[in-house]
């Protein structure tokens, strides 16, 4: 007797329960909506792109680094750095390659684009999955994918150029393998997965070890053996697939980078590197005083904040002057003042004063630095309301309801995490701590890349808060006693 393809299996599946197949048509037509009707708008007023499926930006730089392993056998943002082998990681690059292949340099966008938005959709039916697969009784299964059918910032990015879309999909399919099916060989599968999505976006890099986390307390506390060929598993399948980016890096260009470095990119040389680790050292994001660099503006700057030893005043002046003049990395911006700058000695000057005052705040203003600072990152991460930088009122308003909704999904999942936390099933726990420490991690952590907040870091941790959130729904909505459920841990 032979089994019968997956998809046939999914096609019956769907049959059987018409409400899902509904929800996931709703889902689809609404990315479809947004795409033909409101993305070329809000590419403009958004994300500040001159035209819609644009091959700008950071899609470009994926775009030259398969272009120039294709002509050169070399996978690097810029032929002309020893750090652009580093600038970016190689599983969007590895998604992108067959249609800029098969569609070419100026229909390959289009190509991506949609088949995001079919990978997208497939979240809203694995979604189902998933919820009803941990919540097999006593809860509607459709609450979570209808939210996330609906959900506006997961529309958003379903259709945007970038690899948070194909991260959330891998994301979601990972934890349908893990909680769907009980047989070990699945960790293998879940191992894969988790180390390729690495590959897409470093972040998940914490999914991966919190995993694993989880794995080693079942094997060392609980004395499972079971769960010690799960872990070997596990790691094994990660091990195939992320290990070859950092082994590459060293083998072959002698450097051991785990993930990604930047400095590759003319936009990100040293001395911009090191303006931005100090900027956010003394408030929240590097405006507006990045755009004075550029325009040759006067710097206006919190000088309480900003001058904690007697030479700070000195050295941050030298430093301005210096990057508005001489700075490369910030002659290759848009607006720049004048004429484009060579790399020349002064990038390394810069570089050091800024440092220097960075290290000075950790140093002299550890208050300000590990706490004010972190706790206004972290109210930006929760309750970030509205855009600053739009000129579209439309924008702002629809910018608003999505946030607004973001906040209230977060708060309701945050709670839904709590009354889970008794569970047995780890998963709900494994949601709840990814969600916390990659908030601490992109709030307190040293890096600017880090303290550099955009929404978009945040979409894969928030994507899976729908699953709790939609847990408490559905208990308001059956009129289930929440004492009874933190007294009992029950679901």
């Amino acid at each position: 007797m032979t089994s019968k393809p997956t998809y046939e299996l999914l096609s019956a599946a769907l049959k059987r329960d018409k409400k899902i197949l509904l929800i996931v048509a709703i889902g689809f037509i609404a990315r479809l909506f947004y795409v033909f009707f409101l993305y070329e708008y809000v590419e403009l007023h958004y994300f500040g792109k001159d035209t819609a499926f644009a091959n700008t930006g950071d899609f470009s730089a994926w775009t030259d680094s398969i272009k120039n392993l294709i002509h050169t056998g070399k996978y690097t943002v810029n032929l002309d750095n020893e750090y652009g082998y580093f600038g970016r990681m190689p599983g969007y690059a590895l998604f992108m390659a067959p249609y800029y292949l098969l569609f070419g340099e100026h229909y390959f966008t289009y190509a991506i684009c949609f088949s995001q938005i079919i990978l997208d959709t497939i979240n809203i039916y694995l979604i189902y999955k998933i919820f009803k697969q941990l919540f097999p009784t006593g809860h509607s299964p459709y609450i979570a994918p209808f939210i996330y059918a609906l959900n506006p910032i997961n529309i958003l990015w379903s259709a945007a150029l970038y690899s948070e879309g194909l991260s959330v999909f891998i994301l979601i399919l990972s934890v349908y393998v893990y909680t769907c099916n009980t047989r070990s060989s699945n960790y293998f599968i879940v191992g894969l997965l988790a180390g390729f999505n690495i590959l897409v976006r470093p972040q998940l890099v914490l999914f991966a070890f919190l995993f694993v986390i989880f794995l080693c307390t079942t094997v060392f506390i609980q004395r499972n053996k079971k769960a010690f060929i799960s872990l070997i598993l596990f790691l094994f399948g990660a091990f195939l697939t992320y290990a070859p980016w950092p082994a590459r890096n060293y083998l072959l260009h002698d450097k051991l980078v785990l993930t990604q470095d930047i400095k590759g990119f003319p936009k990100w040389g040293i001395d911009v590197n090191s303006y931005l680790q100090y900027s956010v050292s003394i408030q929240g994001d590097w405006e507006p005083q990045f755009s004075q660099i550029l325009h040759n503006h006067p710097f206006q700057i919190d000088k309480k904040n900003a001058y904690v030893t007697p030479t700070d005043s000195a050295d941050l002046a030298k430093a301005v002057f210096l990057s508005q003049h001489y700075g490369s990395s910030f002659s290759n911006w848009s607006g720049y003042w004048k004429e484009k700058v060579p790399r020349n000695q002064y990038d390394t000057t810069i570089s050091i004063l800024f440092d220097k005052l960075q290290k000075n705040q950790m140093q002299y203003n550890p208050f300000h630095y590990w706490v004010t600072l972190p706790l206004q990152n972290l109210k930006k991460c929760l309750f970030k309301l509205d855009l600053t930088q739009t000129h579209s009122s439309v924008i702002f308003k629809m910018a608003t309801v999505m946030f607004v909704w973001r906040t209230l999904l977060i708060l309701l999942g945050l709670i839904g995490s709590v009354l889970l936390f008794k569970n047995q099933n780890f998963i709900f726990k494994l949601i709840l701590f990814f969600f916390v420490s990659w908030y601490i991690l992109i709030c307190w952590g040293p890096s600017g890349q880090m303290r550099n907040i955009e929404m978009r870091y945040l979409l894969q941790v928030d994507t899976l808060m729908i699953i709790p959130a939609s847990y408490f729904i559905s208990l308001i909505v059956n009129h289930k006693s929440i004492l009874a459920v933190l007294k009992r841990g029950n679901l």
